[in-house]
């Protein structure tokens, strides 16, 4: 998981559009390394000319600093230089100048100039498909242009978010391909491709369960058409898709030499989880027992099991833990989102960050920054929750029903510049869905406090 956590935070340095304009701050530091690196280059232009390949490496340096200062445009001119300069001395196309098409891709994305980055993505996954050595690197590239067009679902037009849904999942998808290639099934580094895929499938859900002309084109039986499959048999066919995915993840633990059968619960925990999001019941308490008997069996100790699964969650869970004791740490320093500030028994306060306005049930997917600022709205509720009873309400103009829903919801603080603003928040609550406070692998009523958090836009 190592790599992964590395390849992520360069992808968010990469795509920073939306991160940097939360803090627009050009410090000093900034401006110093900007001018260092523009005076590298003023040296290695004298000495080698203006044209020749070992420019290259400080051109793209160069773009870097432009972009953490906003600057843009600044960097699209520099970065179009460096790839004149490598086509010159290289030709028309060689995977070295992969990671400068991936920046001025993102850079588009920066600008604002989402039609550009688009066809520049487009071309992108075609070098990826016929043009590029399989590789570790190649695994990384794919996930990162999965990560560009889930930005481009809150960033473009509203009428592209169904495009980038579908470019996100088969990005991801072909990153899963790559991955099985390179690593082979067995490998436990495809977990963590797999399990973005499958929030993949869950982000797709949401889409079509909300409906309007995002939900509409993504039942499509081809983009484009006026032919769209059932509401709910699309439905059916990500939760299905998702299954499929969670035994993919059983089967990479249960392969090894010596079968993690910790990780194999967890997966089972996670797949009761799927069932959750997907109102199946009686599935989910039956896996929920499951994975709690897993657990034991593994060498557990049942306190640290019943101390861990005490806390809600928002689900689905962030990333994939393969141990207890990875999610807890995970839990403390704050990489669960949904529960940064829990605490155990029965007052905790969970905390909740939606992704944007168009999809507030949901975290910003990784490697993607959610569109929250510092002064960005919030509420305090105040929160009860049965277990996994179905519940049933009249939201946003439909009937709905889910499990492991909130109930007996109190505003207790609120910040917002809405003028109308409580049935919205309401709304927003009652649209999250929960793993359940659970003792001895069953469900049990808890209650407690959500700040959650309103993206920007």
């Amino acid at each position: 998981m190592g790599w992964q956590a590395r390849f992520i935070t360069s992808i968010l340095l990469l795509l920073c559009g939306s991160v940097c304009t939360a803090q627009p701050a050009a410090t000093a530091d900034l401006l110093e390394r900007l001018d260092a690196t523009e005076a590298g280059l003023e040296i290695l232009e004298t000495q080698f000319g203006p044209s020749d390949p070992r420019l290259a490496e400080t051109l793209e340096q160069l773009a870097d600093r432009y972009i953490a200062l906003l600057q843009f445009d600044a960097a699209h001119a520099v970065l179009d230089r460096a790839t004149q300069i490598s086509r010159l001395a290289d030709g028309l196309f060689t995977p070295q100048q992969l990671p400068l098409l991936q920046k001025k891709i993102a850079n588009y994305a920066n600008r604002g100039d989402w039609s550009n980055a688009n066809t520049h993505a487009e071309h992108l996954l075609w070098l990826y498909r016929g043009k590029t050595p399989l590789s570790d690197d190649l695994v990384g590239q794919l996930l990162g242009l999965a990560h560009l067009h889930l930005r481009g679902v809150v960033e473009d037009a509203l009428q592209q978010q169904s495009y980038h849904f579908r470019q996100a999942l088969e990005s991801n998808r072909l990153a899963l391909l790559v991955a099985n290639a390179v690593w082979g099934e067995q490998d436990s580094r495809v977990v963590a491709v797999i399990y973005q895929l499958l929030k993949q499938h869950h982000l797709q859900s949401v889409a079509i369960e909300r409906g309007g002309q995002t939900g509409y084109a993504l039942r499509e039986m081809a983009p484009g058409t006026r032919w769209v499959y059932d509401k709910d048999a699309m439905r059916r066919v990500h939760y299905f898709a998702g299954m499929g995915l969670l035994q993919q993840m059983r089967a990479v633990f249960s392969a090894q030499a010596v079968p993690d059968r910790e990780a194999v619960a967890m997966v089972d925990l996670y797949l009761a989880d799927w069932q959750v999001l997907f109102t199946r019941k009686e599935d989910a308490l039956a896996n929920y027992l499951y994975a709690y008997q897993g657990l034991l069996e593994a060498g557990v100790a049942s306190e640290l099991v019943n101390r861990f699964l005490a806390v809600p969650e928002v689900l689905p869970i962030a990333e994939f833990f393969g141990s207890i004791e990875t999610a807890l740490a995970a839990r403390t320093n704050g990489r669960h989102t949904a529960a940064a500030n829990a605490t155990q028994g029965n007052s905790l306060t969970l905390q909740f960050a939606e992704w944007s306005h168009s999809f507030p049930n949901v975290q910003a997917p990784a490697g993607v920054a959610p569109m929250v600022g510092e002064e960005a709205d919030f509420a305090l509720f105040s929160f009860y929750l049965s277990g996994l009873n179905e519940v049933s309400r009249w939201i946003s103009g439909s009937f709905r029903k889910g499990i492991g829903v909130a109930e007996r919801i109190e505003i207790l603080e609120l910040q917002t510049g809405s003028p109308d603003p409580e049935a919205g928040f309401f709304n927003k609550l009652h649209s999250l869905r929960f793993r359940p406070s659970m003792q001895d692998g069953m469900p049990t009523a808890t209650s407690g406090t959500i700040r959650y958090i309103v993206a920007n836009y």
